[in-house]
């Protein structure tokens, strides 16, 4: 897929009639291999608004370069070391196959700021969870982040991205003018 330039009409591939939902196995793996109990080093501090919305923009460019080249060795090194001995980059490259294929280009979302759909907390492992979305159209890139506080920084240990086509959440549906009506805004603007 092409790399677009703007980013409030950023096309994610085609996902006509159908919704892109996966969940990460090796996450599922995980959950089921862990206890609820954490033996890494707990934090009860809340990183500010900028450090939470840094950990989204890192995580997922990441997740993107790794999708772009179908190569999750970066991904991987940046992940939580407790999340590593989970799983391989192999692996990783395995789960998220599907994105690869269909040439879903994450890379769009650079710059641009996530929006939280609930409040970040952190869980009763003390797992920092930042759920939210980037207002990307026509398809709305949808985010779910897990962090592990490994001394000195929260490290993922667990991510969901769901690409779904449609508008953002609570805003208003926009459609792009038939292509008549683009012509006569160009002029004009160019006028």
């Amino acid at each position: 897929m092409k790399n677009l330039q703007s980013r409030t009409n950023v096309s994610l591939g085609v996902f006509r009639n159908r919704t892109l939902l996966f969940f990460f196995g090796v996450m599922l793996v995980f959950c089921l291999t862990v206890g609820s109990e954490n033996a890494e080093g707990k934090s009860k501090t809340m990183p500010s608004e900028e450090q939470l919305g840094q950990l989204v923009n890192a995580a997922m460019l990441d997740f993107a370069i790794a999708i772009k080249a179908r190569d999750f060795t970066g991904f991987y090194n940046n992940i939580a070391e407790f999340w590593q001995k989970q799983t391989t980059k192999e692996e990783l490259s395995d789960v998220f196959k599907t994105f690869s294929d269909q040439d879903i280009d994450l890379t769009v979302l650079q710059g641009m700021d996530p929006t939280f759909t609930q409040e970040p907390y952190l869980d009763k492992n003390d797992w920092l969870i930042l759920q939210g979305y980037y207002p990307t159209q026509p398809s709305v890139v949808y985010f779910t982040l897990k962090y592990l506080y490994e001394e000195p920084e929260w490290k993922l240990i667990g991510l969901n991205v769901n690409v779904k086509e449609g508008s953002i959440p609570g805003g208003k549906s926009e459609t792009i003018p038939p292509v008549d009506q683009l012509q006569q805004l160009v002029n004009a603007t160019m006028l």
